[in-house]
């Protein structure tokens, strides 16, 4: 028995040798092919360096020794190196990319023959258009993301300047009102113009669901931050909820002017107001979108990066405003001009 074991080991052993130096000699014959043909592989437009590499990861999957996996690491060295001529070309290149190179590599891609540039010139039929339109729809389609609320909660803290007093002087009235509402409504929150934005909403709807009102189908983030909007309104008592029978939870507006309050509900005072909690998860939200559909949503998607750029650019205002010298409109004595006060 002992004999037999150790004739079949060394059979294997054999085998897996030949194996070995099969397998060896493919990566040499493949590394002096890349050194010769090196023009060939740093051209974009004939597509060897692609179909060399592809070539290359086949033949790694054999490597289990560190003989041949040195010989891999080599090659792999000598293909850098071709692909970094590649990379120089383009870089060289001022004028970039043409519409003649676009269409020589759509065709070294997507034109299966032995010559693809000039049959893929004569013959159109020769030209995988399905496939190219596979590749190209992939680019259509949403891609999954992680949005974060942002608002108040983005506000860094301000480091705390060092201001000199100066006496108080008698102020006047403001020279140009219009100015000062055009900063403020500069310096308004995330939270207030989503607070505008829900308030006119409400008033020129006469009563909307809940569920259309807040449900965002492309963020749960800003699905949230709808939900906190509407209960501000209504902490503030500029909305009210009800319940309705057939369309359920409703929200509308106060009408302030003529006293519009929500309709009485059975067994209940007029001023009675009830707090409840509302929670909302992922599964909540997905089971929201089946059942609101998109076109009926009221609250619009708001863009995260003009956000962020509206609010970085508010504290930069703000900084600006306080470092610069500033000329303040100030009213001297009765009969007199309004003078200019340098700070």
């Amino acid at each position: 028995m002992l004999p037999t074991m150790s004739s079949q080991q060394g059979a294997q052993t054999d085998v897996n040798g030949r194996e070995r130096h099969v397998l060896r000699q493919k990566y040499r014959k493949v590394e002096e092919d890349a050194r010769n043909n090196s023009e060939v592989l740093a051209s974009i437009a004939s597509g060897a360096l692609k179909q060399t590499l592809h070539d290359v990861n086949e033949l790694q999957k054999q490597v289990t020794k560190p003989r041949e996996g040195a010989l891999d690491a080599g090659l792999f060295c000598e293909l850098t190196r071709a692909g970094m001529k590649a990379t120089e070309k383009l870089v060289n290149n001022h004028n970039g990319r043409t519409v003649h190179d676009f269409v020589v590599a759509l065709r070294s891609v997507y034109v299966s023959t032995s010559n693809p540039q000039e049959d893929g010139c004569e013959d159109s039929g020769a030209f995988d258009w399905h496939q190219l339109s596979k590749v190209a729809v992939q680019l259509f389609k949403p891609t999954p993301g992680a949005s974060c609320m942002l608002g108040p909660m983005d506000v860094q803290s301000k480091v705390r300047r060092v201001v000199q007093r100066q006496a108080k002087r008698p102020s006047g009235e403001v020279v140009r009102p219009d100015e000062l509402d055009r900063i403020q409504e500069q310096e308004k929150q995330e939270t207030d113009r989503n607070m505008e934005e829900m308030w006119g909403i409400l008033q020129r709807e006469p009563a909307c669901p809940v569920a259309d009102l807040i449900c965002n189908h492309d963020c749960f983030a800003q699905t949230v931050e709808n939900l906190f909007t509407l209960s501000f309104l209504v902490r503030d008592q500029k909305a009210y909820l009800y319940h309705d029978a057939e369309q359920g939870m409703m929200v509308q507006s106060v009408d302030v002017r003529n006293n519009k309050r929500a309709p009485q509900q059975d067994g209940k005072k007029d001023e009675e107001q009830l707090q409840f909690m509302l929670a909302i998860t992922m599964a909540d939200w997905e089971l929201m979108k089946k059942v609101v559909k998109s076109e009926v949503t009221k609250m619009r998607h708001r863009d995260q990066v003009a956000l962020m750029a509206l609010n970085n650019a508010g504290l930069k205002r703000k900084e600006q405003q306080e470092e610069q010298v500033t000329g303040e409109y100030i009213a001297g004595p009765s009969g007199s001009k309004p003078r200019i006060s340098k700070r």
